[in-house]
């Protein structure tokens, strides 16, 4: 009974973390594209780097956020920042487990023509995303 609730607790606590990144990805790059314009079909081809320092101000700003605001709320993300990447050292290697397994069980599913498109279309998206580190990174050293 104790092992089935703890699985049970262990599930929960899986899909409400799922769901968490999930809502807070979608929003945070909603909010970041807003905010950068990446709306623009001109701009589609540049890479999104992360300038958290940047989009922070400027979302400050479109609130007209308080200097005394801006401390505290920049002190409420740093604790949240801390309890985040402790909670994925000890939970990050699991969710990749758990990734790779459904990865490996979908592969499974697929023909051979499928597996082969799909692991072509995965590897494209991570050189792409590379590729885009690569770019952030020359930008951030020029700036």
């Amino acid at each position: 009974m104790m092992a089935a609730s703890g699985a049970g607790r262990l599930r929960f606590a899986g899909a409400l973390l799922l769901a968490a990144t999930f809502a807070v990805g979608g929003l945070g790059g909603y909010s970041l594209a807003q905010l950068a314009g990446r709306g623009d079909a001109a701009q589609a081809d540049q890479p999104e780097c992360e300038d958290r320092e940047r989009n922070r101000a400027r979302y400050y700003e479109s609130l007209g956020v308080s200097p005394e605001q801006k401390a505290r709320i920049d002190e409420i993300l740093e604790a949240r920042k801390q309890q985040m990447d402790l909670f994925w050292a000890e939970h990050g290697p699991r969710m990749e487990q758990i990734v790779d397994s459904a990865r490996a069980e979908i592969r499974n599913v697929l023909t051979p023509e499928q597996r082969a498109e799909a692991d072509r279309r995965r590897a494209e998206r991570r050189a792409k995303r590379e590729r885009e580190e690569e770019a952030c990174k020359k930008l951030q050293e020029n700036t």
